[in-house]
């Protein structure tokens, strides 16, 4: 771990470092440390710009609503001496940290209907306490179903039978009062990579909070459970029975949003430069439409 953060972490904390571990994180590198009585993540936010900065305390406002729900945990950051939780490195370098209290991650790949409901029911509990939530430093959910040109280009050779086309209103800014869409604050990448099925369960990686539809929230987990395309109607279906208050309109644009989402996730692998993930989205694209349905 970088030197400069095991200084601030004494200078702002009084933390003295025994170990660091790095546990991975895409672009940002995070590392557990132990201290002289207690293990904390260490996040490391580099390169960040205004908006990044203002995004990272979101993350923090946000943490504080769901840990209050009792039924749901998020990550909890800890503040320094002087009440920040966001850290400059130092004076000459955009580059930042945090620091989270350890938890716990348990994982649990294959879920049954019952676990399936409950997880629909956590995501309705997150949702009404998080809708009248709001945030400047909050996005919105472009990142998931819009496709911009050089996308829109793979798509089109990838699937030269245009199938895409009844979705491309799904692939750009949604109307949501004109589809009769709900909205609220939405995780926005609630997978099992995400998620500890401790008591309380503990949903982590906060980076695609947004403001958006609660079904796309829905039709993001759909996408990016780890469950063969062929029983996504399943999950599909105990995560509508679980949230128990979506309306015949949502329930009814969730299987659009999922397939405007895969063709989306195709051009992200393609342009990742990752054939193999591409080919298997490519793949679950039939498979899908023909659970729902859809043409």
């Amino acid at each position: 771990m970088d030197n400069q953060i095991n200084i601030q972490l004494n200078k702002l904390f009084g933390y003295k470092v025994l170990t660091s571990t790095l546990i991975g994180g895409y672009s940002k590198r995070v590392w557990e440390i132990q201290t002289d009585s207690h293990k904390y993540v260490i996040k490391l936010l580099e390169g960040q710009s205004e908006k990044d900065l203002l995004h990272h305390h979101a993350e923090v406002a946000f943490s504080s609503i769901v840990n209050s729900t009792g039924v749901l945990e998020t990550v909890k950051f800890i503040s320094d001496t002087k009440g920040d939780t966001i850290h400059r490195i130092d004076k000459n370098r955009n580059d930042y940290f945090v620091v989270i209290e350890s938890h716990p991650i348990i994982k649990k790949t294959n879920l049954n209907s019952e676990e399936q409901q409950e997880l629909g029911h956590l995501m309705s509990v997150l949702h009404a306490k998080l809708k009248g939530f709001a945030h400047p430093g909050l996005g919105n959910t472009k990142y998931m179903r819009e496709v911009n040109t050089d996308e829109m280009k793979l798509i089109n050779e990838a699937f030269p039978d245009a199938g895409y086309k009844n979705y491309l209103k799904f692939m750009q800014p949604l109307d949501y009062q004109a589809l009769d869409l709900k909205t609220t604050v939405i995780h926005g990448d609630w997978h099992q990579a995400n998620m500890s099925f401790t008591q309380p369960p503990f949903i982590f990686d906060l980076d695609t909070i947004a403001w958006g539809a609660r079904v796309e929230e829905l039709a993001r987990t759909l996408t990016h459970w780890w469950v063969d395309p062929s029983e996504v109607k399943d999950l599909y279906r105990n995560l509508i029975i679980g949230y128990a208050t979506l309306t015949q309109s949502e329930i009814d644009i969730i299987p659009s949003l999922i397939i405007a989402q895969q063709y989306r996730k195709y051009a992200e692998y393609r342009g990742y430069k990752d054939p193999i993930n591409a080919e298997r989205v490519k793949e679950s694209i039939p498979v899908l439409k023909s659970l729902f349905s859809l043409s």
